[in-house]
């Protein structure tokens, strides 16, 4: 079909609602495309040998389209086709959806899943792909939306791909209709908060706001509070602020400058990672200021030196079992080393596959060190009687990392709406529930290893205090990422406009509640 056919048969769908619909802090001014998966809707050549068509699958009974994947190779699909005349006018666009899971697994790498995509060629990117996708779901779910804001320049797209992917990822995935909109911003005065019933049934913790709480309180309580650093910048006068500040924890980083190529590379770095660390320890020791180590990468890894641990295509970690190893030995009589944090957020592989390897790890380090804490970053059950829980806090990424990675680069606000679902402190009680409900099963200490929000994100104070209010109130250690890294994420630096910074030339108010907290550290 031609793009002018296509063109001819969307007009169809061109519906303007004078009774505006409101989905979050957009409302829906036009649909440009929409598909109930009728049987004159559904194009054969379009689905993918694992995408069936269901007459009658729908929420309604009406039509939907079913996708099973039954290992974690398959990639089920249905592509359509969009003519970028639509989206010549520019603006914010809306991608909605209807859909339920049945048991739906998470694939080797963190953005396989089950979603809606789209997928734009623009000029001003030199029609580099750009991919625009709800965020992929997981589990077994009832009937629930898809919800993706996103922004483009007029007359800027050359060409639209729109898919249902099952992308690599285990289980069924129905889905009973798909659109595209046009939309505009909604007034912050015409915003109202909705009632979280979901948040309002998790178990509370500490009432923090009262200290007479815990005379009777019994259960897990905050002891550490710091910041994550830049271990091959920090001089030892950032640790004297860091200090001065009142912070008596730090994550402190192996990183390196490049990517070890060899085991024995690998096993090098580490060692000088380890005399950095020496150097330092004076004046952390000064300070009253604890560490938790840990490797970010791996040997041979593709993944970024600071960032996530791609396991995809590591098929030796023995370096990584001699590397703990040698940490461990050499920090086993060391006091201010107080944890050992396996890997920073690995991914890529099995989940049986990262449990064997943390059996390996832990065996490794309790053969020369049998006291230490050892933290998980995954919420498996723990093996070892001093195991711990370190979980990474960021959600809603479209908020914490906006401008960050390149995308729609959308201005989103705390507390409000964001991707057609209102965030606020309840908000994230409930998207910290699988934590909550981990440590109540448990019982084993939790550390967030890593949480912050871009700098230049309007609301972030309130979006780190509501964060460190629920950390504490459930007793869990945490570390800000970070002090004195990457601008955008440090509280010294304040917002200067749109995806923009400066230099604070007072203490922020993200500092402030830092510090607030900082003064309740005992060193």
């Amino acid at each position: 079909m031609t793009g002018a056919a296509m063109l001819k048969k969307l007009g169809f769908l061109f519906v303007f609602l004078f009774a505006l619909t409101c989905f979050g802090a957009f409302k829906i001014t036009k649909t440009i495309y929409r598909n109930d998966f009728t049987a004159g809707e559904i194009d054969p050549f379009m689905l993918s040998p694992v995408c069936i068509h269901q007459p009658k699958g729908g929420e309604k009974g009406d039509g939907a389209l079913w996708m099973k994947n039954i290992n974690y190779k398959t990639h089920s699909q249905y592509k359509i086709k969009l003519p970028s005349e639509l989206f010549a006018e520019g603006g914010y666009y809306v991608i909605e959806g209807r859909y339920y899971g049945t048991d739906l697994k998470k694939g080797e790498q963190h953005w396989y899943g089950a979603g809606a995509v789209l997928c734009l060629r623009e000029k001003s990117t030199k029609e580099k792909p750009r991919w625009e996708a709800a965020a992929p779901v997981y589990g077994t779910t009832a009937w629930s939306d898809f919800y993706q804001v996103f922004r483009v320049k007029p007359g800027d797209v050359t060409s639209a791909m729109f898919s249902i992917d099952l992308n690599r990822c285990h289980g069924d995935l129905f889905v009973d209709w798909v659109s595209i909109s046009k939309a505009v911003e909604i007034p912050d005065s015409e915003v109202v908060a909705p009632e979280n019933r979901e948040a309002a049934k998790i178990r509370r913790g500490r009432d923090i706001k009262d200290p007479e709480s815990l005379k009777t309180w019994k259960g897990a309580v905050t002891r550490y509070r710091g910041t994550m650093v830049a271990p091959l910048h920090i001089t030892e006068a950032d640790i004297d602020e860091l200090g001065r500040w009142g912070a008596n924890l730090v994550r402190f980083a192996f990183t390196s400058p490049k990517r070890a190529k060899s085991g024995e590379e690998y096993i090098k770095f580490i060692g000088e990672r380890m005399a950095h660390l020496d150097k330092l320890l004076p004046a952390f020791k000064r300070n009253g200021i604890s560490i938790v180590v840990h490797p970010p990468m791996v040997p041979q890894g593709k993944s970024s030196v600071y960032a996530s641990a791609n396991l995809k295509d590591v098929d030796d970690f023995d370096c990584l079992i001699t590397a703990w190893r040698m940490i461990a030995e050499h920090y086993r009589d060391e006091p201010n080393v107080i944890a050992y944090d396996l890997l920073n957020e690995p991914y890529g592989i099995s989940k049986e596959k990262w449990h064997g390897l943390v059996a390996r790890m832990v065996k490794a380090i309790r053969f020369v060190d049998p006291q230490k804490r050892i933290y998980n970053p995954e919420n498996a059950a723990p093996f070892d009687p001093n195991m711990g829980y370190t979980p990474h806090y960021y959600s809603p990424h479209a908020l914490t990392h906006q401008g960050v990675a390149p995308g729609s680069r959308i201005e989103w606000k705390y507390p409000g709406y964001i991707n057609g679902v209102y965030w606020d402190k309840e908000q994230i009680r409930l998207a910290l529930k699988p934590i909550i409900d981990y440590q109540e099963k448990y019982k084993v200490p939790i550390y967030i290893g890593e949480f912050s929000c871009i700098a230049w994100a309007q609301g972030r104070d309130e979006y780190i205090r509501d964060c460190i209010e629920l950390f504490e109130e459930y007793g869990w250690d945490w570390t800000y990422h970070a002090f004195r890294e990457w601008p955008p994420w440090s509280v010294e630096m304040e917002r200067a406009g749109a995806f923009k910074l400066k230099k604070a030339k007072e203490d922020t108010p993200a500092k402030k509640t830092l510090l607030e907290y900082f003064r309740q550290n005992k060193k």
